[in-house]
């Protein structure tokens, strides 16, 4: 891209002598001007004293044919003076120039030469007068000479102007500078906003940008401070009872007795499994994970894939799923984040519900025209003091024992936000469980 600097001076120096040139071709036009001004006042102050002259003195002439001097007249070069269209007197140069058609002043080419002519007429006398002087020619000499002056005087201007202009430029990207010092002095975890005072208001926007930068880089690096910190927490425990199992495996000599601590062994791996694979979970949905764009996803058909993939671990628990979803419905969101909100809920509902019970899947439309998804269970239900704390990350209800991670409600309330849908938490009025909605 180059330099901003150099940039700006070689627009601002070509600028300065681009408007260099047209005032000095201003300057020229001006005095042109300005001498024909001066021409046409001395011409009309002359013909006026001519006029006067002529009228009375060769209107009275016995010989009015006869060529009568003129009066000198000061740097004319022609001046003639007709009676009823015949020439009767003239001075200077210019033999064979005719009157002009009209009267007045006007500018006539003559022999290669330009002239500024006045003609005057006398309607009670029948006197026409002519008197012109030449107009300066402009020569090609004189306009080379004329640009070799201005390119000199641009010549020896530029060094002082390209200066001025640098430290100009410099003085101005100052700002930019102080800015660069400050985050080059930064260490990796200093995330504060930039200071927005006296920073140009053309690079505001800029800073403010790279502060919302900063400002999600701090949130990322707050929720994975925070995720490391809960996954450390919650693995400590299973691996530390799993070391202990392990190493009351090996003292055992009994087999019956062996065996029930390997048994144990197998639970507490199936259980950090589990964790690990939440973990895992909540970390791909987490709000600054990268997302695929949405789509109009059919949620009775995720419904149908997530119950078909429970139907083993129903079945073996005894358990009666109903389904209250006679029509499919469609919302704009993340297909494959939609699965594992389903599947959590499901799954949250099976393990929370004893040998026996009922789970019930509904999908159905409100009257404000949003879609619920609601999921039911028979188990012990939720304390309303408890429900809004399930939600957070590894929390779990006491009295449960069931042995959950704490992590399923947490995920699908991060899916929740992601989809801008509520949920809502409550008794189940029809099996007296635990019934979560999320309207979407």
């Amino acid at each position: 891209m180059g330099s901003i600097r150099l940039r700006l001076v070689l627009a601002l120096i070509l600028t300065a002598e681009f408007f260099l040139a047209i005032s000095l071709y201003n300057s020229q036009n001006n005095y042109s001007l300005g001498v024909q001004e001066e021409l046409d006042q001395g011409l009309l102050e002359q013909g006026r004293i001519m006029l006067s002259w002529a009228s009375p003195t060769l209107a009275a002439s016995e010989h009015p044919d006869k060529m009568t001097a003129i009066p000198c007249l000061k740097d004319v070069w022609i001046c003639r003076v007709w009676i009823k269209r015949q020439l009767v007197a003239q001075e200077g140069r210019g033999k064979g120039f005719l009157l002009p058609a009209h009267s007045g002043v006007m500018t006539v080419s003559w022999q290669g030469q330009n002239y500024r002519i006045l003609t005057l007429f006398h309607s009670s006398d029948e006197v026409n007068l002519l008197i012109g002087k030449p107009l300066p020619n402009r020569s090609p000499d004189s306009f080379v000479l004329l640009m070799w002056e201005f390119g000199r005087d641009v010549l020896l201007m530029t060094p002082l102007i390209l200066v001025l202009i640098w430290l100009l430029v410099s003085t101005s990207l100052n700002p930019l500078k102080h800015i660069r010092r400050e985050l080059a002095a930064r260490t990796p975890d200093q995330l504060e906003p930039i200071q927005c005072q006296d920073v140009p208001q053309e690079i505001l926007p800029l800073i403010e940008t790279i502060n919302e930068l900063f400002e999600r880089v701090r949130s990322s690096l707050a929720i994975e401070k925070q995720f490391t910190a809960d996954a450390a927490h919650e693995l400590r425990t299973p691996l530390a009872a799993l070391k202990t199992q392990t190493q009351v495996a090996l003292r055992v000599d009994n087999e019956a007795e062996k065996r029930a601590v390997l048994l144990n062994i197998l639970q507490g791996v199936e259980r950090t499994s589990r964790i690990v694979n939440q973990l895992l979970t909540l970390a791909r949905v987490d709000p600054l994970h990268q997302l695929d764009p949405k789509k109009l996803v059919s949620l009775k058909g995720v419904i149908s894939v997530v119950l078909h993939d429970f139907e083993g671990e129903m079945e073996r628990n005894n358990l009666k799923l109903f389904v209250n979803a006679a029509e499919d419905y469609r919302v704009m969101g993340y297909e494959e984040q939609l699965f594992i909100l389903i599947r959590n809920l499901v799954e949250n509902a099976i393990n929370y519900t004893p040998k026996g019970g009922c789970v019930e899947v509904e999908l159905k439309q409100t009257n404000s025209g949003r879609v619920l998804l609601g999921v039911e269970d028979s188990g012990l239900g939720v304390p309303p003091e408890e429900r809004v704390k399930i939600l957070n990350r590894f929390y779990r209800v006491l009295g449960h024992q069931t042995g959950g991670s704490g992590l399923g409600l947490s995920i699908v309330k991060t899916i929740a936000d992601h989809h801008q849908a509520m949920i809502e938490m409550s008794q189940g009025k029809r099996y007296g469980g635990f019934r979560i909605e999320v309207i979407f």
